[in-house]
């Protein structure tokens, strides 16, 4: 039974990982002061419940109320009450904390802003700029090439090409993305092409039938993107692409 409830109250709460800085004002009897803090985690419940999780250089009392303003993407008022706390090295804190009282505007900003932090959003405003080896198969002709994948999604990407593409035409591809594992193969639309600089070419690519394999291949790339795990692109031999269409 009680592992049941559990079960539950997890489902019913919604939690985000940030581990971000931003700045806060806090303010608690007749004190107040303004302060970097680092938001570990975020929680929010259907029962209007949640927490927040932070670490900063302030000791903050943990027997009475304090009010702190967030300036995340639109500053956020909130009450809080620590509900634990532990002093670490370097004179920093780490606490629990407990929002009290939210009302409709501070679920409102609460969801807003895990909305933008959480991993689906910031995949969704991904930006790449990384090389990427990629061959594309059409009408029985292949090319080998690398291209400057500009965004970058499940959906598609934006790439640049020296050689133009056939707007509408399907192609089959295969994305190394990764050299210890094997290339993502998937079929793709040009959906638009438009003139760059320099004779280049800006190409959209919109994937056809995305298996969720193929997806969490995708995800799992831009996710070590965006922790810097991976900070550069394993480069093969420019001798394995000398040749453009065969």
């Amino acid at each position: 039974m009680l592992q049941g409830r559990e079960e539950r109250r997890a489902a019913a709460r919604h939690k985000l990982e940030l581990k971000k800085i931003f700045s806060a004002e806090l303010s608690y009897d007749s004190f107040h002061d303004t302060c970097y803090i680092y938001i570990v985690d975020v929680s929010l419940g259907e029962d209007r419940k949640g927490g927040i999780r932070i670490t900063c250089d302030r000791a903050i009392p943990t027997d009475i109320p304090v009010h702190i303003t967030f300036h995340l993407d639109e500053p956020f008022d909130a009450t809080v009450q620590v509900s634990w706390g532990r002093d670490l090295e370097g004179g920093t804190h780490v606490y629990g904390m407990q929002f009290l009282d939210l009302d409709d505007e501070g679920v409102r900003a609460v969801t807003a802003f895990m909305d933008h932090w959480s991993p689906e959003a910031r995949r969704r405003n991904f930006r790449l700029n990384h090389v990427i080896r990629v061959e594309c198969e059409s009408g029985g002709e292949s090319r080998r090439m690398y291209v400057l994948a500009l965004d970058f999604s499940p959906q598609g990407m934006k790439i640049t090409s020296e050689q133009p593409f056939t707007e509408g035409s399907e192609l089959t591809c295969r994305l190394f993305l990764d050299l210890d594992q094997g290339p993502v193969a998937v079929k793709a639309r040009v959906q638009w092409q438009q003139p760059g600089t320099l004779g280049i070419h800006i190409v959209g690519l919109r994937f056809l039938d995305v298996t969720p394999e193929t997806e969490d291949r995708i995800n799992a790339y831009i996710d070590q993107v965006l922790s810097g795990q991976l900070m550069s692109q394993n480069v093969l031999p420019q001798s394995d692409f000398e040749d453009d269409w065969d």
